[in-house]
């Protein structure tokens, strides 16, 4: 039975709990049969469908499953694929090229001034101990910036496909929709940070932005969320005397469980600049710093948000060269031994879209990487930012035992192991014509054929002799052959790594359209656009410059 609300301006449940809510083990057939149902009623071949008459009052709706979750911990499920446009929480596309490269465009990556009913169901569910999780399946921009709060704000997540087709994007739905259900989530969550005498908690960062004040208090928390903090320090510590730090969760479980769990550490005080280069955490580093200047954006202009990510970067490492390696000639790069690849990352991450110029990405896929750069972790965050490249003909065919040993999950045994080959830089000069390529980031595996591919790669991977004849959209096929069966045991080894998010497989052709645009994307040390970014190799270049002039100011 299917019942339909008429008040999209003030909307309720029309039925109680009890009618609504039910037990997915015991009434699997009954939400089948719903399912079926909502997707006849509202097929665009049905000439009796209201999809499209009168537009989408899809912020009506989610009001209403908030609150029937009042009283009950719980989360929410959101599918959309248009604007809400008419009814509560109704919204505009108000996406202005006018607006790009100016001191407004900020306003186009917070909510709406006028429409702040998404940031006023946060507090609901946050009070109710209700998260929502966002599943952007769009064509057009939807003004995502506006309905966003409504999970960053609850402890939910946000999943953008844009331009939606299943085709696409239908494998990694799934298997999206399988993890958020089938993961460890809990809920009601308070978190604090401590510290010992001489420090305190400064801020806190993650999706839901930067916060001074603790505890942070979230309707929901699951296994693959991460939160970061800075702190300051606010008297002379003892060098003999170690810091403590105390970072702690209180929560409820899924069975109504009430815990906290604690974690304590202990750190080291030094009074030796050196000893705090030699111990930096790259990862840590540019895990924070993404955070750090992700906040600024909606309170300043792009532009000032990349200029002081760069500016972060030069005082770095202007300092470790005057006050630890003195002695370097002045046509030395110097870096430290523990930021080698810091210039690297930083370059990566400029040019993801959550850093991108306006004008180069769209706006909600900008917002919705800014708030998965904003809660992944930091070993993730990495193969975001610069994503592994491999050689298809070394995984086939290794001319000697080198690189990663893999064994074959179905037969664990050394005889049937393949070797991953080592990375490769991600530019387009360590692209041979006649090889194919494995490039995969934290989202996808790319399989990328260029123009000459070879006709053996295709046989043994594909089972093709061209092409021309392979079907893009269904990946890579399940064949006997061994060249197919190291490829796909490679792409098992790193979804292993990944963990968590599901890494679908697409085929790059170069015959594709979209080809080009998707490398230009993952071979970062390349420069995609002349005026506006560097290569690696003239990044370099203009940091060393910049790092020259800033020594001669301290």
């Amino acid at each position: 039975m299917i019942v339909f609300m008429p008040d999209v301006f003030n909307p309720f449940s029309p039925l109680p709990k009890s009618r609504v809510l039910l037990n997915l083990k015991n009434s699997k057939s009954q939400i089948e049969d719903i399912l079926d149902k909502v997707a006849s009623t509202f097929d665009s071949s049905n000439k009796h469908s209201p999809l499209g008459s009168t537009g989408s009052c899809g912020g009506a709706a989610l009001k209403a499953a908030i609150d029937l979750l009042k009283d009950d911990s719980g989360k929410v499920l959101w599918f959309f694929m248009d604007i809400p446009s008419v009814g509560y929480g109704s919204l505009r596309n108000r996406n202005s090229r006018s607006l790009y490269g100016t001191e407004k465009e900020k306003t186009l990556l917070v909510p709406e001034e006028k429409t702040k009913a998404y940031v006023e169901l946060a507090s609901i569910g946050v009070k109710e101990r209700v998260g929502v999780d966002l599943f952007a399946c769009t064509q057009n921009d939807v003004d995502l910036a506006s309905i966003v709060p409504v999970a960053t704000l609850t402890g939910g997540e946000v999943y953008y496909y844009s331009p939606f087709n299943s085709t696409e994007y239908g494998e990694k739905l799934h298997f999206d929709l399988f993890r958020n259900l089938t993961r460890q989530t809990v809920y009601d969550v308070s978190i604090r940070a401590r510290c010992s005498l001489g420090l305190s908690v400064h801020k806190y960062y993650g999706s839901f932005g930067e916060t001074l004040d603790g505890p942070i208090q979230l309707s929901t928390m699951d296994a693959d969320k991460t939160i970061a903090f800075t702190l300051k320090q606010t008297s002379k510590l003892n060098s003999d005397t170690p810091a403590y730090l105390q970072f702690a969760i209180l929560y409820t479980t899924g069975d109504n469980q009430r815990k906290v769990r604690v974690f304590n550490y202990t750190m080291a005080v030094t009074n030796s600049i050196s000893h705090v280069y030699s111990s930096i955490d790259m990862d840590g580093l540019i895990g924070l710093e993404a955070r750090v200047h992700m906040a600024t954006m909606q309170k300043q202009s792009l532009g000032n948000t990349r200029n002081e990510l760069c500016e972060t970067c030069i005082r770095i490492l202007a300092h470790y060269r005057k006050a630890v390696s003195t002695s370097s000639a002045s046509g030395q790069f110097v870096l430290p031994e523990s930021m080698k690849v810091y210039p690297l990352l930083l370059l990566s991450l400029m040019k993801t879209p959550a850093y991108g110029l306006m004008d180069n990405v769209r706006l909600d896929a900008k917002v919705a990487n800014i708030i998965q750069l904003s809660e992944l972790s930091f070993t993730y965050l990495l193969m975001r930012l610069y994503p592994k490249m491999y050689s298809v003909a070394q995984i086939i065919n290794p001319e000697e035992p080198y690189g990663t040993l893999i064994i074959n999950p179905t037969n664990n045994t050394e005889s049937n192991a393949v070797f991953k080959p080592v990375n490769l830089p991600c530019s387009a000069d360590k692209i041979v014509p006649t090889d194919a390529y494995l490039i995969a980031n934290s989202d996808f595996i790319y399989v990328y054929l260029p123009k000459d591919v070879s006709e053996s790669i295709l046989m043994e991977v594909f089972g093709k002799s061209t092409v021309s004849e392979l079907v893009p959209e269904e990946g890579i096929p399940f064949l006997e052959t061994e060249g197919n069966t190291r490829v796909r045991n490679v792409i098992d080894n790193l979804r292993k790594e990944r963990g968590g998010a599901y890494q679908q497989v697409k085929v790059l052709v170069h015959t594709s359209s979209q080809t080009g645009a998707v490398l230009r994307e993952l071979l970062v040390e390349d420069c995609k656009n002349p005026q506006h970014e560097f290569s690696y190799v003239h990044f370099l270049s203009h940091l060393h410059r910049m790092v020259l002039n800033r020594m001669q100011t301290i």
